[in-house]
């Protein structure tokens, strides 16, 4: 994506790590989310100049070729001695060239170490400049790009990469040199680094237009946020699924920030949460009126598992078990990271066609601080039937056993036959749970399911454990179990 008037050139990142007597002790690719595959990230990567992800790993076309290339590199300098330990120190001193397809040598500011606790403050002497959150122990970066305005900073978007190993080869061309692993180079703590961008330089994936390089397909997606589609680009040959939506739709700790559900996903690396690749902020006109409208990036999946569930009358018990378990994981992972979803419903999670689940859709998820003891004030969020009891008054307070429950009521109707009676059944079970809870607390009555059920034909036909059941669908959230003890009882069921 180069200036009008030459061809179209698309960069290709680098990061080396750079002693202080100038040694080179490795070099990665940063390869762009869309073109990263798992194996990447301990094998080496090419270093021929194509920008295109393995045909057998995606199942492209083999004929297709990429555009040409433009290069940067971004070197790491640290301080090691020798004789000290061998863990590397926090970088000192960061630079950045960009070199493009014309061997033309850009040279930007160097980068420097930024504290995170202050990310609205300004860059002084830069109206444009790029932040960069290496995490080794993941292999994996999120690249922001921000314009000042004022003393504050704007968003303008945000782009992921993945660390792959180049590989290098000795001086006699024989067997390649073993490099360290992003964790040995660089430490196992993220590194924050942000540097100046020349607003002269087109700097794919900081500059990005959703008309100019991408193509709608077709709108496969709406909700009250906005639209998705299913899109095609300029430079990949996967397909994309983007959400476009005006700023003012999204929660945003203020309107120069990121958007909640961007932030999340950038803090979120699990094969069960949706992979996002990119975002950004453009402005559009509209009927004489110029809006800000935020564009989301994300791997395209086959279908939503509300589509899925809908177009099939008798379930395969054994698919339904392995998407639950796969649904636990990712509940696992995020609440370790102290994210609650707060809206875990069918229509939320994403199904590719080998069965992989997506957990998506995290526009009014939250993200605690540590510890991760403190929970949320309550409120109106999330969908029912799937909202857990305690959501419903802004006193009453909440925390991440709201997406326990949300889970229960998904598990109960991945595992009730019949379309229509799955659906039915699914609403008269949150509506027995709530009524009965408001019946039992008005008699000092302890709740007890067994007996709120007693009558109705809600469990007939159903599949499922029972026995767990009871212990993630309560309308007391302190008696639900956690997701990781749930995953423990279906290990210990199986085993039984």
């Amino acid at each position: 994506m180069a200036e009008s008037g030459r061809s179209e050139e698309f960069l290709k990142l680098y990061i080396h790590g750079v002693l202080a007597d100038g040694t080179t002790t490795s070099d990665y690719r940063l390869l762009p989310a869309w073109e990263f595959s798992s194996s990447q990230r301990v094998v080496a990567a090419s270093t021929s100049t194509t920008s295109q992800p393995s045909p057998s790993d995606e199942g492209e076309p083999t004929g297709w070729e990429g555009p040409t290339l433009e290069v940067e590199k971004l070197a790491s300098s640290t301080d090691v001695d020798a004789g000290e330990s061998s863990q590397p120190q926090q970088p000192a001193r960061d630079g950045i060239t960009m070199v493009s397809a014309d061997d033309c040598v850009y040279s930007l500011l160097p980068m420097v170490p930024i504290a995170v606790s202050d990310p609205g403050t300004a860059l002084p002497d830069a109206n444009s400049y790029f932040s960069i959150s290496i995490h080794p122990v993941e292999g994996r970066c999120v690249l922001r790009h921000y314009q000042n305005r004022g003393s504050e900073k704007q968003w303008v978007s945000t782009s992921i990469y993945y660390l792959a190993l180049n590989s290098l080869e000795d001086d006699l061309g024989e067997d390649p040199i073993e490099l360290d692993s992003p964790e040995d180079a660089l430490g196992k703590d993220p590194i924050e680094l942000h540097g100046q961008i020349s607003m002269e330089i087109h700097m794919p994936p900081l500059m990005m237009k959703f008309q100019k390089d991408y193509r709608s397909e077709k709108q496969i997606g709406k909700g009250s946020e906005g639209r998705v589609y299913k899109c095609t680009s300029r430079f990949s040959p996967h397909c994309f699924a983007i959400k476009e939506v005006e700023s003012s739709e999204l929660t945003m700790a203020s309107t120069h920030c990121e958007p909640t559900d961007v932030s999340i996903l950038a803090l979120l690396d699990h094969v069960n949460i949706v992979d996002l690749y990119s975002a950004w902020i453009e402005k559009k006109k509209s009927f004489g009126s110029v809006t800000n409208v935020i564009y989301i990036c994300m791997k395209e999946c086959a279908r939503s598992l509300s589509e899925y569930l809908n177009k099939r009358q008798e379930l395969g018990l054994q698919n339904e078990h392995n998407m639950f378990a796969q649904l636990i994981d990712s509940l696992i992972f995020m609440h370790r990271h102290g994210i609650v979803h707060r809206d875990v419903k069918p229509g939320n999670i994403l199904l590719e066609e080998n069965f992989t689940v997506k957990l998506a859709d995290f526009g009014i998820a939250k993200k605690k601080q540590p510890p991760y003891t403190i929970d949320f004030h309550g409120g109106w969020y999330g969908s029912l039937p799937y909202r857990a009891p305690e959501r419903v008054n802004s006193y009453d307070r909440h925390d991440e056993k709201v997406d326990i429950f949300s889970i229960g009521m998904v598990y109960f109707e991945l595992l009730m036959p019949g379309k229509r009676e799955r659906k039915r059944k699914l609403n008269k079970l949150s509506e027995t749970i709530r009524r009965k809870k408001q019946e039992y607390d008005q008699l000092d009555i302890e709740f007890d399911l067994d007996s709120a059920l007693e009558g109705t034909d809600v469990l007939t036909d159903w599949k499922g454990d029972y026995n767990l059941l009871k212990k993630v669908i309560s309308p007391n959230a302190w008696e639900r179990l956690s997701a990781v003890e749930i995953k423990e009882h279906f290990s210990s069921h199986k085993e039984g």
